[in-house]
C-alpha cells in the first residue's frame, strides 16, 4: 500500500466511526492491521492514536468496565506512541484543540535546550485526542474493574499486576509534558492520577502482592490440569473413581520412651 492508500483507507474506517451496526471489535482489527502498513512514524502515531480510541469505544458503557484485554492493549499501544516519540526528537504531537504553533514552539524551545541534535524537518503529527485523556481513561477503567471484580478471587490479585503498567506509562507521559511539550498544566493532571496510586503503597506491598499472584496462578494452572488428567482418565474407562481420604493416626516410635 502506498502512503495515499493508508491515508484513504484510514479515513473511511473513521468515516464508519460511532455509527450504527458498526462492529467495533472488526474496527479495532482494520486499524491494528492498517498500522502494520504505515509508511512513516508520522502516520504511524496517528493510526495508533485512532487504535487507542477506538479501544475506549468498545466500551461504551459506563455501568461495566472496559474488559481486561482491551485496557492491556490499549497500554501497549499508548507505550508504542511514546517510545516512537522518545527516539524520533522531530515529531511533535498536537492534541485535540490544541495550538500547532504553540505546540511547535514549546516543542522547539524544548530541543533548542537540550543537548541532542535534531536531523532533518520537524514533522507534526496531529492526534484526535490527548495522551492525558488517555491516561485519565486507563486510570479510570482500572480503578472501575477493581470495583467490580470479587476483591477474595485470585482474578483481583491478578488485575492489580496491571497498576504497575499504569504507573510506567504515566510517568512516561508526565515526563513528555513536563520536558517537551513544556505543558505543566496537563502534566499535573498526570502527577495527580500518580499520587492516587502511589501515595500509600510500599514496595513490599507491591512485592507481596506479585508473589501471591505467581503462587495463586502456578496453584490455578495445577488444579487445571488436575482436573483435566481425571476427567481423561474417567472418560477413557466410564467410571468415574471416587477417592477418600482417611486422617492417619499418629503412633509414637519405640525410641520415644512412651
Amino acid at each position: 500500500m502506498t502512503p495515499e492508500q493508508v491515508d484513504k483507507r484510514l479515513a473511511e474506517l473513521l468515516s464508519n466511526r460511532g455509527k450504527r451496526g458498526t462492529d467495533r471489535l472488526a474496527q479495532i482489527e482494520q486499524l491494528d492491521t492498517l498500522a502494520s502498513y504505515a509508511k512513516s512514524d508520522t502516520q504511524l502515531i496517528n493510526i495508533l492514536m485512532h487504535l487507542v480510541s477506538a479501544h475506549f469505544d468498545a466500551n461504551p458503557s459506563m455501568a461495566s468496565y472496559m474488559p481486561v484485554q482491551l485496557w492491556r492493549n490499549s497500554y501497549k499501544y499508548l507505550a508504542r506512541i511514546m517510545s516512537i516519540l522518545a527516539k524520533n526528537t522531530s515529531l511533535v504531537l498536537v492534541e485535540d484543540q490544541a495550538d500547532p504553533e504553540q505546540v511547535l514552539s514549546a516543542s522547539m524551545s524544548s530541543l533548542n535546550a537540550s543537548s541532542d541534535s535534531v536531523s532533518g524537518e520537524t514533522s507534526v503529527v496531529s492526534g484526535g485526542s490527548s495522551l492525558v485523556a488517555y491516561i485519565e481513561r486507563l486510570d479510570d477503567e482500572f480503578v472501575k474493574s477493581l470495583q467490580v471484580i470479587d476483591p477474595h478471587t485470585s482474578e483481583y490479585v491478578t488485575r492489580l499486576q496491571d497498576e504497575q503498567s499504569f504507573l510506567d506509562i504515566a510517568e512516561t507521559v508526565q515526563a513528555h509534558y513536563e520536558q517537551r511539550v513544556q505543558n505543566l498544566q496537563r502534566a499535573s493532571r498526570v502527577a495527580a492520577r500518580r499520587l492516587e496510586h502511589l501515595y500509600y503503597k510500599t514496595n513490599r506491598d507491591m512485592l507481596a502482592l506479585a508473589r501471591y499472584a505467581l503462587i495463586t496462578q502456578a496453584k490455578e494452572a495445577k488444579d487445571a490440569k488436575d482436573a483435566a488428567a481425571a476427567a481423561s482418565s474417567s472418560s477413557s474407562t466410564g467410571v468415574v473413581a471416587t477417592i477418600t481420604t482417611t486422617p492417619s493416626t499418629p503412633t509414637l516410635s519405640a525410641s520415644s520412651g512412651a
